[in-house]
């Protein structure tokens, strides 16, 4: 796999109408030994942020919503489920009452 030079990336994205753009720049700078791999942490972060730039409109939403729901996820309490209740069974007896058929009887007139 081909090492990327990250000592001086930068990237960029561009969004915008007729009346405004907004220019957002990227910049990766990299200290220490450049020898060694980046943390795991690091490049998933620089994928993620590179990745996000190149979204298309549609694309772009569903993954801002979809990263609203992990932070939300990630950072409100978690919630607690309350302890199931104890279950108590009983034991079953069927009452069966046996009844013996009248035999129909009609008038005859």
């Amino acid at each position: 796999m081909p090492q990327w030079d990250l000592g001086n990336c930068e990237f960029a994205t561009v969004d915008g109408d007729r009346q405004r753009s907004v220019t957002f720049f990227t910049h990766v700078e990299v200290t220490g030994d450049r020898s060694q791999p980046l943390p795991e942490d690091a490049l998933k972060r620089l994928i993620s942020m590179l990745i996000v730039s190149r979204l298309d409109t549609s694309a772009l939403s569903e993954a801002c919503e979809s990263l609203i729901e992990t932070y939300r996820w990630t950072f409100n309490p978690k919630l607690t489920l309350p302890a199931e209740p104890p279950r108590q069974t009983l034991p079953v007896k069927p009452k069966v009452k046996f009844v013996e058929a009248q035999p129909i009887e009609f008038d005859e007139e």
